[in-house]
């Protein structure tokens, strides 16, 4: 894939990817600014953090430890957004374990958040969590 396309479907998943994850929050990541929590980033001053330092740490942190260049759209965006969401080790193992498909993948991503939201600690986070995959399953459907 050209470099021009790597950039452009890395920017068009940045963009949605932050749609959701934009703002600053307390949550259970603790204090979190652009989707970059605390918690998970101890040694990154979140107040000060700006929407450039964020965009370079989810391009290293999730496409890049991903290898979403490597793939075409709309199975980057699926991957790069499910990896923010749950984490790249999961989806990197859910993805090998059912082909490839962007489709079933999206169904056992809301598999696991019904799951979740059995705990009352989630519970709070499950419209969320489907709304966002529901948009997401709405922009790659558009291919």
């Amino acid at each position: 894939m050209g470099t021009a396309n790597m950039k452009e479907n890395f920017d068009k998943a940045i963009d949605f990817v932050l749609k959701w994850e934009g703002g600053e929050t307390y949550d259970t990541g603790g204090h979190t600014k652009f989707g970059i929590s605390k918690n998970a980033h101890p040694d990154i001053d979140i107040v000060n953090l700006t929407l450039e330092q964020a965009k370079d740490i989810y391009k290293k942190e999730y496409w890049d430890k991903c290898e979403c260049d490597e793939m075409s759209f709309p199975e980057d965006i699926v991957i790069f957004d499910s990896s923010v969401n749950l984490g790249t080790n999961k989806v990197m193992s859910w993805f090998e374990e059912i082909q490839h498909d962007y489709r079933n993948y999206l169904l056992l991503r809301i598999q696991h958040y019904t799951t979740l939201a059995q705990k009352p600690k989630y519970q709070p986070y499950f419209r969320g969590w489907m709304n966002r995959t529901m948009d997401l399953y709405r922009l790659v459907s558009e291919v």
